[in-house]
């Protein structure tokens, strides 16, 4: 199951990366997936909801998009080549914040 994914082609080496959110009760919320072959074959999910977290150490969910992914350059200062995506995070065990009242 997949929402709101965000994609990018790092540049370089081509490879298509997906970001991706799922539904918060699934085991990966949120993951990513890439493809060295334009899209034949993905790799297995790899989660990224540990490094998502909020620092009061909740689970925190980030949905994705609506937008698109970009990767900062090589020569960027301060974090070259690190992918952003545009999204917002909630945190589902409030109320109100999962859409249940």
């Amino acid at each position: 199951m997949m929402s709101q994914a965000n994609a990018v082609v790092l540049s370089g080496t081509g490879e298509m990366v997906v970001l991706a959110s799922g539904h918060p009760n699934l085991v990966r919320p949120n993951y990513q997936i890439s493809s060295m072959n334009n899209g034949i074959s993905w790799s297995q999910p790899v989660p990224l909801t540990p490094t998502l977290n909020s620092s009061k150490g909740k689970a925190t969910v980030v949905a994705n998009g609506p937008g698109r992914a970009i990767q900062l350059s090589p020569g960027h200062p301060i974090a070259p080549g690190r992918i952003l995506s545009s999204g917002y995070s909630f945190d589902p065990s409030q109320p109100g914040e999962s859409g249940e009242q």
